[in-house]
């Protein structure tokens, strides 16, 4: 009778054990290529800040393993050492990253997570355009000084097609994509420290943002963020109008 209550005893914490393992945690494995030994950092994004999470430290053949508690979705940054990505986990998921721990964001690929996933169509975006800006500043700097005008008015005209081509981008995701969190990084996205999507001349495109959030993520503390900021951009272009009016 004693071994029998024994067997039953490791049984029901075996169980519980199993039930209670993937409820409110993430897995991110994988293998990045020149990582052997590296240090790479995973980290919370904040309101106007990151918050580290975790430390997480490869083995000699670049691989690592990792499980993560997730009170609250959120968006991750997985800190390389020259480079980042983005991740959007899901409770219960198990997240197979592989790339180049010295050149993340190009290299890199995610399965295992349909945000991360989505977040990856972003920064695929995001390279291509960092590279189009590298090759127009390439342009200049091998110019003739007697083509100079001419060549910086072409430059120019593509760098506004860039931006407008990325801004659409942008807009076309934030519409298809609605109610994921993985929008705010859409909305948020800069390009040369310089945002794609403006609060004034895009307010409409903010409220969507926000709108699908509140469906989706109600109390969630990004969707509360941006309903603060939106209502103090709000307050401050109005009473700039006001201050205008009065001039």
């Amino acid at each position: 009778m004693t071994s029998i209550r024994k067997l039953i005893i490791i049984a029901v914490v075996v169980m519980m054990a199993a039930c209670s393992g993937g409820k409110d945690t993430y897995q991110i494995s994988g293998k990045l290529e020149n990582g052997a030994n590296a240090t790479v950092y995973l980290m919370e994004m904040e309101n106007e800040s990151v918050r580290a999470v975790d430390t997480i430290i490869l083995d000699g053949k670049g691989k690592f393993s990792v499980k993560e508690k997730l009170d609250n979705p959120s968006i991750f940054i997985l800190q390389c050492p020259n480079d980042y990505i983005m991740l959007c986990p899901q409770v219960g998921e198990k997240i197979v990253l592989s790339g180049d721990v010295d050149n993340m964001a190009v290299t890199y690929n995610v399965s295992g997570s349909e945000e991360s996933s989505k977040l990856k169509l972003l920064s695929d975006k995001q390279v291509m355009t960092r590279v189009a800006l590298q090759n127009m500043s390439e342009q200049l700097k091998m110019t003739d000084i007697d083509d100079i005008d001419s060549v910086k008015h072409e430059v120019s005209r593509l760098y506004h097609s860039l931006r407008d081509n990325q801004k659409e981008f942008l807009i076309n995701y934030i519409n298809t994509n609605e109610g994921s969190l993985t929008t705010l990084v859409a909305l948020y996205r800069n390009m040369e420290n310089t945002p794609l999507i403006d609060f004034t001349n895009d307010f409409d495109v903010y409220k969507k943002v926000l709108n699908g959030l509140k469906k989706n993520y109600p109390d969630n503390k990004h969707t509360k963020n941006l309903e603060a900021l939106i209502r103090n951009l709000d307050k401050l272009q109005q009473q700039q109008i006001t201050n205008d009016a009065e001039k």
